[in-house]
């Protein structure tokens, strides 16, 4: 039993990359009471310390931005996590540019200096949380996202499998 989750900072991939998990036959977790199918959910926030609602997605993708503001209570099942990063000067010019232009904010323009550094000095700490709920991580650049297939639970991390022979049951990883 586990769940994968598709982690790091805003603008980093993860909808990219969820939407290649289930293009590949991985059922995803996305949230229609957010009125449009997004992966992203507020249950994340508001229901983070009652986990109840992530046991039906035993074998699911999950989408999980910004670990370290919060993370999911105690999961039964084995966690596997997805970590999603670019280039942070890239990744904080595209979360200012969509802060101000779809989020609406007066955003000064060059506030992505803030964002690359908080993004450099955030992202250890956010994989070391992970890793201390034992999970399995994968560390993806969004650029090379198809690159390199994923690793199949069980094998070796050196060994790589193709990514459809991965992603093609009912289950992401087993």
């Amino acid at each position: 039993m586990s769940i994968v989750f598709v982690s790091g900072f805003q603008r980093c991939g993860s909808s990219l990359m969820m939407q290649m998990l289930q293009a590949g036959g991985c059922p995803v977790f996305y949230d229609p009471g957010m009125g449009f199918p997004a992966f992203e959910t507020m249950r994340q926030i508001h229901q983070a310390d009652d986990p109840s609602w992530l046991l039906p997605l035993n074998g699911h993708a999950v989408k999980w931005l910004e670990p370290r503001r919060q993370m999911p209570a105690g999961i039964p099942y084995d966690i596997q996590v997805i970590w999603m990063t670019r280039e942070h000067r890239e990744q904080a010019k595209s979360a200012v540019k969509f802060l101000s232009r779809v989020g609406g904010l007066n955003v000064p323009s060059n506030a992505w200096r803030g964002f690359a550094k908080s993004y450099g000095k955030d992202e250890p700490g956010a994989i070391a949380l992970w890793r201390a709920r034992g999970a399995v991580l994968v560390q993806r650049r969004a650029l090379d996202a198809g690159a390199r297939p994923l690793p199949r639970r069980g094998i070796e991390r050196e060994r790589w499998i193709p990514a459809s022979c991965a992603l093609t049951s009912q289950s992401c990883f087993r």
